[in-house]
């Protein structure tokens, strides 16, 4: 047996030896991206049962996900099997609650046989605990509840808590429904994901006996990803080993970035202050990535402050420099991006080899676009494509509905988001009215039969006003601007900032980028009118139907990344406002949240890492892009930069070039003078203090009362002189 140790750990390097066969006590296992930390955890797990003699029943592993879990348990598996011992438990921090619960509930008042309900499961009984309090009717959503109520929970907050910290009137009828899904649980004998966490908690708590037994039981716990850890998670891990402190955890600070999700980086940043004399080992060596790569990304990590000092090496070759693109707008860094893969498929590099990253769900649709434009085939890791969403469906219903009158479809869909109290009996009484017969349900709504009275009639009737002031207005507005008006007319908008979750922020900005798509195809279309739009937006949605299961680039959001790896990265939108996100601007600790998310970003690349940001986006009110903070963090010698042109790209900028001939003949001649008052789409009105030449374009910074001051593209921002 001794051999076949010696044998193993001569497959580690010397700080991964470390931390494999470190005796007992508190170890903290510091490991940087690529640095083969799943290995460490499997070889000490195996260390501590074959080196040791340490049963396997007095060893618990813990991890956050299923496929985590799994990957570790058949590492060890293999490791055990020749010398025949099984392995000890290596488990999901939830799946190791249940068991606890199962055979310790009833001390705290579960039922032997409590139920665990899903997400489906959990959904469903907020949504009868808002019908319950009436709030059914209301703009906030289940899904929005629900997350409010994990986020609540993850940060160890009953009900009384929730009413006591609730800002506002949103919060307050969040906190109501709370209570009263929480009842319900307890009437059914259920518990949701969260509360395996909380009650074993509790069970540790107040019940000393159970937690003796545990701590007995599991004398050497080891815990993955400690930095993921929350309050409740972090509370099991300190009862479970205060006493005996043979913990290992492993994780990587410089890698927090669930704090959305109740991720608390001090639980592992203050890990050597809970367990005084820990021994720490630094992974530093990355298996995954070329030195370049590897230099960038701690340059960036290196201006946080909250985290743990460590520098990645590696003995990988040094590697092309990473590539800066600067493109004109999105559309032109998009096309960089299509092009870009287009040419590594042609130097060998398949197209499953490829990840596309961005900061939030509402960037892909452009990407989408061009790489359906480039004929290279891709898939979305974490979310749905662009035109499945379900809030551009939402919307785009209205406009199939003011346009069709008659398509029923459109209306089921449009008539219930927002929510207006009009649910599925109100609907099959409009189905079965006698008045129906061959007619459109919109048609039926606006004179409904007398069945149907009180708040679900009035409802009915304020729809298909609605409805008939949207087929009004389409005529007389563009596209975009039909888009907007409807987004507002129909509260939609309102209902989902009401939210104030991150999922409705998520949505905002995806219908936000609806209306760009419809700015875009309004540029591509001679005679753009709504109808023209809604069939491009058929056929697009034709083509996503044509699914090719072979190899696909990858495109997803940095917080889908984590724990991946790809030859070849796309890092886009690196822009400040966009990436660090606008609303962590203010934030000292959410910068460095996104900060992180930067590094996790950069060391996913394993050979080739392409960096790019627009000077000029839509969602800036197309003023001029100012490059991320992150890229300036990057030392120039380490960046190749692909272009350096300023001008938009050709056959783009006609007015632009118009422009700039008429101010180079007539000299000073601009085509806004400094003091004019304008008004903008988005910023409201405002004063020019500025104007000046960028290229073949101008920019015009102006001041707004609503935002402050703004630099614009005259171009593209659509400024309309008062």
């Amino acid at each position: 047996m001794l051999s076949e140790l010696t044998r193993f750990l001569d497959d580690l390097n010397p700080p991964q030896r470390e931390a494999v066969t470190a005796g007992d006590g508190p170890l903290l296992v510091l490991a940087g991206a690529g640095s083969g930390k799943t290995r460490v955890i499997a070889y000490r797990i195996t260390w501590l049962i074959s080196a040791r003699d340490i049963s396997p029943r007095n060893v618990l592993a813990v991890t956050f996900t299923n496929k985590a879990a799994g990957e570790m348990a058949r590492r060890v598996e293999a490791l055990l099997l020749p010398v025949g011992i099984r392995a000890p438990l290596i488990a999901t921090f939830h799946s190791a609650c249940v068991r606890v619960l199962r055979q310790h509930g009833r001390h705290i008042g579960l039922p032997a046989h409590f139920v665990i309900y899903d997400e489906d499961d959990r959904a469903s009984l907020v949504k009868e605990s808002m019908k319950e309090l009436d709030l059914g009717e209301r703009t906030t959503t289940p899904a929005a509840v629900t997350q409010r109520i994990s986020y609540w929970k993850n940060h160890m907050l009953g009900v009384d808590d929730a009413k006591q910290e609730a800002r506002g009137p949103w919060e307050e009828k969040i906190a109501l429904v709370f209570g009263r899904y929480e009842e319900r649980l307890r009437a059914v004998g259920a518990v949701d994901f969260d509360d395996l966490l909380l009650k074993t908690v509790r069970l540790f708590e107040e019940v000393p006996e159970a937690l003796a037994w545990y701590r007995g039981l599991w004398r050497h716990v080891l815990v993955d990803e400690y930095q993921d850890t929350n309050r409740a998670q972090y509370r099991i891990i300190r009862l479970l080993t205060g006493e005996h402190r043979s913990i290992c955890v492993v994780g990587d600070p410089d890698q927090s970035v669930y704090r959305w999700r109740g991720a608390d980086i001090r639980n592992i940043l203050d890990f050597e202050q809970d367990y005084p004399g820990t021994r720490v080992v630094k992974l530093e060596q990355n298996y995954r990535s070329t030195q370049r790569i590897l230099s960038l990304a701690t340059a960036v990590i290196d201006h946080n402050v909250q985290r743990k000092d460590k520098s990645l090496w590696t003995e990988n070759a040094e590697g092309d420099p990473p590539k800066l693109y600067r493109g004109w707008d999105e559309h032109e860094e998009a096309n960089f991006v299509a092009q870009t893969i287009l040419g590594l498929r042609g130097d060998g590099v398949p197209w499953d080899g490829v990840a596309v990253f961005y900061r939030t769900n509402a960037q892909s649709r452009v990407l989408e676009d061009a790489l359906r434009r480039a004929r290279v085939p891709y898939g979305i890791v974490g979310g749905v494509r662009f035109y499945e969403r379900k809030e551009i469906k939402d919307a785009l219903a209205y406009v199939r509905l003011a346009i069709n009158p008659a398509d029923d479809v459109a209306f089921r869909r449009a008539i219930q988001t927002p929510v207006r109290g009009i649910g599925s009996a109100t609907l099959a009484r409009l189905d079965e009215a006698p008045s129906r017969a061959g007619r459109a349900l919109l048609t039926v709504a606006a004179d409904p039969p007398a069945a149907i009275t009180g708040k679900p009639r009035r409802a009915l009737g304020e729809f298909a006003e609605l409805i008939r002031g949207l087929a009004h207005r389409r005529a007389e507005m563009t596209p975009p601007a039909f888009v907007d008006h409807l987004l507002n007319a129909s509260g939609y908008r309102e209902a989902l900032r009401e939210e104030r979750s991150p999922e409705a922020e998520a949505r905002l900005e995806n219908l936000e980028e609806l209306i760009a798509a419809a700015e875009d195809y309004v540029h591509a279309d001679s005679a753009p009118t709504p109808e023209g739009f809604l069939d491009g937006v058929a056929l697009l949605a034709d083509i996503d139907e044509l699914k090719d299961e072979g190899p696909r680039v990858t495109l997803m959001t940095l917080h889908s990344a984590k724990g991946l790896e790809f030859p070849a990265v796309f890092m886009t939108g690196m822009e400040e406002g966009v990436f660090p996100h606008a609303r962590s601007m203010s934030d000292d600790e959410q910068i460095e949240e996104e900060r992180r998310l930067c590094y996790v970003g950069l060391t996913r690349a394993r050979e080739r890492l392409y960096l790019s940001y627009a000077l000029h986006r839509r969602i800036h009110g197309y003023g001029v892009g100012e490059p991320s903070r992150f890229l300036r963090e990057m030392p120039e010698n380490q960046l190749v930069s692909l272009n350096t042109r300023r001008e938009p790209p050709a056959g783009w900028a006609s007015d632009a070039v118009a422009y700039a001939a008429a101010a180079d003949t007539v000299g000073e001649d601009l085509p806004l003078r400094v003091g004019a008052k304008v008004r903008h789409a988005r910023f409201g009105e405002g004063l020019v203090v500025g104007i000046e030449r960028d290229g073949a374009d101008f920019v015009v910074t102006v001041g707004f009362a609503s935002v402050g001051r703004k630099r614009l593209s005259l171009q593209y921002a659509h400024l309309e002189e008062l």
